[in-house]
Order: structure tokens, then sequence, then C-alpha cells
């Protein structure tokens, strides 16, 4: 086993073991600012837990469960994220290395040596994680990963997608950088102390360069951090608005939501025109369809 030597600072100087003796050249820089702009205390709506400032995920905290809400109402939506999330997550990954190219371009892949990560992909672990993290990423914008490390604090042994409702992101410090994660299953509602957990965000702009310094400095031992999977197309410094969300704003989730309404409404009506005991109509409704100028070529997609 490897003895490493490390400043003050945390940064490793020297390593030997029992065939071998190393030492570092330079020294890593310190976590890069990424240059995220200072959020305006005028346009961010914020929560204090205990002695951490959140930034509110909707006006009133509450954006996962309105998103859950509207989802689960509407069937073609609730069905179209689902078979998008087993269509991208499909028969799973499998590690390889890239050996190089051919004539046409397509990569040639190797297995790798060590059998281990074969069996860590095809793990039910690593299927859970890619389950639930696809599933947030979808349905709202956000998935939230925690690395796990073994009891030194030198390995990675899993990863786990904690539930994107329960997740809130504290305020960015002086220089834009994004800090924590909070995990409670109280919100929308205010946790009381003992109710949220507190995790180490890593730096967005390179987090497994953060996740190797904090491994250098021995700050990992016993710990997880969290790393946010999010597409930034919306601008939002926190969280992502899911791919959905513009069809939501345009109106076509509530249109969605109404076609089955009419259809329902619909089916009621024309079984009450009729009187179930001998067939005939108690009551005549004559319906005349409208002069329809427009052929079938002209009809929308919709």
């Amino acid at each position: 086993m490897a003895t490493i030597i490390f400043n003050a600072k945390g940064v490793p100087l020297l390593a030997s073991g029992r065939s071998y003796m190393g030492a570092t050249t330079g020294v890593p820089a310190d976590r890069p600012n990424s240059a995220n702009p200072k959020p305006s205390k005028i346009d961010l709506d914020r929560t204090t837990v205990g002695i951490y400032e959140i930034a509110s995920w909707g006006s009133n905290n509450d954006w996962p469960t309105k998103a859950e809400e509207i989802i689960n109402k509407v069937g073609t939506l609730n069905t179209g994220l689902r078979f998008t999330r087993n269509f991208t997550l499909g028969q799973g990954i499998y590690p390889c290395i890239v050996t190089g190219y051919d004539d046409k371009g397509n990569e040639l892949l190797k297995a790798p040596k060590d059998p281990s990560l074969t069996l860590f992909a095809n793990s039910r672990i690593m299927r859970r994680y890619m389950e639930k993290a696809i599933r947030d990423y979808l349905k709202l914008g956000v998935a939230f990963v925690e690395f796990l490390f073994n009891a030194d604090g030198s390995q990675i042994v899993g990863v786990n997608a904690i539930n994107s409702k329960y997740c809130r992101l504290t305020v960015a410090n002086e220089d834009g950088v994004v800090e924590n994660c909070i995990v409670s299953g109280r919100w929308p509602d205010t946790p009381s102390e003992g109710e949220y957990t507190v995790y180490d965000l890593l730096d967005e702009y390179d987090p497994f360069s953060d996740l190797q310094r904090r491994r250098w400095a021995g700050q990992t031992t016993g710990k997880s951090f969290i790393m946010c999977i999010r597409d930034s197309w919306s601008n939002n410094e926190y969280y992502s608005a899911p791919l959905w969300f513009a069809a939501y704003l345009a109106g076509w989730i509530d249109i969605a939501s109404m076609v089955p309404a009419f259809l329902k409404k619909a089916g009621t009506n024309q079984i009450e025109w009729i009187n179930p005991l001998n067939g005939k109509a108690e009551e005549k409704w004559i319906i005349e369809p409208l002069n329809n100028k427009l052929n079938s070529e002209q009809n929308l997609v919709t």
C-alpha cells in the first residue's frame, strides 16, 4: 500500500511503496473560478435552512411537486416520458477502450482488462442509477448523482441517483460557485434541524478534477458528493427546465389533457340520447356538419 505525504494545503508531494518512490511536479491549481454570475438578490427566490441559504426551485419552492402533478394527469406526456426513459436506457452500458478508428470514422473498441469494470457496469447498482437519473432529468430537468466512497475514501464504489424532488441547491458564494446540495423529504416546506442532509456539490466546471483534489486532500473519507446532470439550455444557473416545459407554456399539454375529457363527455352524451329499453330516441337531436372547405391534405399533422 502506498504512503502519500501532503503539504498543508492538501497537495500530494511524495508517494512511496514497497518497490517504488515518486514525487509530484508542479502544484495543481486551486478550484477554478468558472465565472458564474453572482445571482441578483431581487430576481432570486430564497429559503433559509439553518445556516444555509437555498435557491428556491420555482416561485414557491414547489416546482417538482407541480411538475409531477402535471405529468401524472396527462397520459400522453407520462407515457411519452417513460418511453423516452426506457428507450434511452436500452440494454445498459458496457465499459470499453477506444483503440482507434476505421476508414469510415467508426470507433474501434476493446474490452478493458479489469473485469470488475464490466461487473460494475452491468450491476443492478448501475442499472438502478441510470433508470432514476434519466427519469429525473426527463421529468424535472435535473438529476442529482451521489458518489459513494469506500471506507478510506480512496475509491468510488457506488453511484446513486437521489430523488430530485428532495434536492435543493444553496445560493452561489461570492465567486459564483454553488457549494452544497440540501436533501430533505420536507420540501417544499422548510425542513427543521435534523430533517435535512447537507452534501458537498462538485464544481460544475470540472467535477472530476474537483473530486480528485478532494481525494488528494484527504477530504473524501466517510463522505459522499453530489454532481448535477442538467441541460444548460434554459440559462438557469440552478435548476434547468425539462424538455417538455416549452410544450406546457405553449398550451399543448392542456390540449392533450382536454382530449380524453372531451371524448368521455361525448360518449356519455351519446348514450343518454337513446333509450336503452326500446332503442328509440326519446328526444331527437339533429346535428348537421359544417361545410368544411379544407380537404384532408390541408390538415395539420396534429
